[in-house]
């Protein structure tokens, strides 16, 4: 819905979610690092964090929690409509 995605665009906005960057070349060995990307409104960027910086930034978790959010909002709707 349109409420459902204004709310998306408010928290990547309160978030900051495009200005974040890797300040870490490399990870550890075998250590996750999670992706996003956002094209909307006047957010566009791609955003790539190793795991140990996303665990220090309250931000980067809260990016990643919003956006996980509306994804598992998107499947449910999905299920629900087979």
């Amino acid at each position: 819905t349109q409420a459902e995605l204004d709310k998306l665009s408010t928290d990547l906005h309160t978030n900051d979610c495009c200005s974040l960057q890797s300040k870490q070349k490399q990870g550890k060995p075998d250590e996750p690092r999670p992706s996003y990307s956002v094209r909307m409104g006047d957010l566009d960027c791609e955003v790539a964090l190793w795991g140990a910086e996303i665990g220090e930034s309250k931000e980067a978790q809260a990016c990643l929690q919003t956006l996980h959010d509306f994804g598992a909002a998107i499947a449910k709707k999905a299920t629900l409509a087979e």
